[in-house]
């Protein structure tokens, strides 16, 4: 598309050339043909010109098409309804906007990015749903007074014929008021604008069934090791705290939190009578505990939405030095959030009670942290936890 406006102003370039030099060479002894040739030049240029300012608003409209249809999911609707704005703004050379969004709860709509407004004086905020429907919304669009401050264009965010809200452009920035064409843009801009802002709810409706999903496969393994009850939970808790203490990106505080929940998955293939068993547990026994990260993975590795898992779970008992199992990756080999999920799941462990011994005071698990700092564990992720630790503590 470029290339395409850069040919259009080549050929401006030659056209207004020509117009220069024809005019040049015939302008003493001009004649009836020759001033019908440079009004046909003439025309030609102004045409041309003409077209390249349309092609380069076109540009501009293609531009905020492909800002807004790539944002990001890790944006909320408030920041992509703000992106969005941001470019109907400056594609439009207006000055303010508002964008508000159907609850679909309540089915109100709900302001959700405004620039150049005072919060109290925002077009479209009283109007309901029903209104929109009814074309309210365009009631004051290219106005006839001559108040050229009055000019604003409204328009529906739609998905097929289902609003699920509505954009408001005010006052151009050079005083004129909106015209037709300013109507077709900000139509077009809406369209994807909606079907943004669709897509992420529904991004986000998908996360939430993805996250019930994990919570159910961890309430399975609880379900099967009573033992153990709420210890994944803790576990998470522990690693969404270090999460935000080490402001991790939200794509990995997302992974980390689902990784913690549904760690000991693999321990669905493990026997009720080894998982269950008062006493403690023999080599051979213990061996087939070591197998559960590996089932783990095994288990999750093949469902897309949760694959990402795999490793994590994979390498949750995998020590810092390179021993541990089931591997001998060590240090960096080792992924982050499983690192983070050793310490908090051998804490826990450590203060739990088990039915062959009772849980170890709080204070004597923190120095056993300590103790096998660098070599079980990563010391720089024993430092985060135990800030993390200390401060719940004080909080208690």
């Amino acid at each position: 598309m470029s290339s395409l406006f850069y040919n259009f102003i080549i050929v401006i370039g030659i056209i207004t050339a020509s117009y220069i030099i024809f005019r040049h060479l015939w302008k003493k002894e001009s004649t009836e043909e020759n001033d019908k040739i440079l009004s046909q030049l003439d025309e030609a240029r102004k045409k041309i010109q003409s077209y390249s300012t349309e092609l380069n608003d076109l540009l501009g409209l293609m531009s905020s098409f492909h800002r807004v249809n790539t944002a990001p999911t890790t944006l909320n609707m408030d920041e992509v309804a703000w992106l969005a704005l941001d470019n109907a703004l400056k594609i439009l050379g207006a000055i303010k906007g508002s964008l508000f969004v159907i609850n679909k709860r309540t089915n109100q709509l709900e302001l959700k990015a405004a620039i150049g407004y005072e919060r109290n004086n925002l077009p479209g905020a009283n109007l309901s749903v029903e209104q929109i429907e009814n074309g309210a919304h365009q009631k004051e669009s290219f106005p006839s007074t001559p108040s050229k401050k009055g000019s604003f264009i409204s328009v529906p965010l739609k998905i097929q014929n289902r609003i699920i809200g509505i954009i408001n452009v005010n006052e151009k920035n050079d005083d004129r008021q909106f015209a037709p064409e300013d109507l077709r843009i900000l139509t077009a801009l809406a369209d994807q604008t909606a079907i943004v802002l669709e897509n992420l709810t529904l991004y986000k409706d998908l996360q939430q069934v993805y996250l019930g999903v994990i919570k159910t496969l961890s309430l399975v393994v609880d379900a099967k090791d009573h033992y153990t009850f709420g210890h994944s939970e803790r576990v998470t808790r522990y690693v969404v705290e270090m999460s935000a203490a080490m402001k991790l990106s939200p794509e990995l505080k997302k992974l980390a939190e689902a990784a913690s929940i549904i760690h000991d998955i693999g321990k669905i293939g493990i026997k009720e009578e080894i998982l269950l068993k008062t006493g403690r547990l023999t080599d051979s026994e213990f061996e087939e505990i070591k197998k559960h990260p590996v089932i783990g993975r095994d288990m999750v590795r093949p469902m897309e939405f949760l694959s990402e898992l795999a490793p994590l779970i994979y390498f949750h008992h995998q020590h810092f030095d390179g021993n541990g199992y089931p591997d001998r990756a060590k240090g960096d080999q080792i992924p982050l959030v499983a690192r983070m999920i050793t310490i908090a799941d051998s804490f826990d462990a450590m203060i739990s009670d088990r039915p062959y011994r009772s849980g170890l005071p709080v204070e004597t698990a923190i120095k056993e942290l300590k103790r096998c700092s660098g070599t079980q564990f990563d010391p720089d992720l024993v430092t985060v936890f135990l800030k993390v630790l200390r401060h719940n503590l004080k909080m208690a």
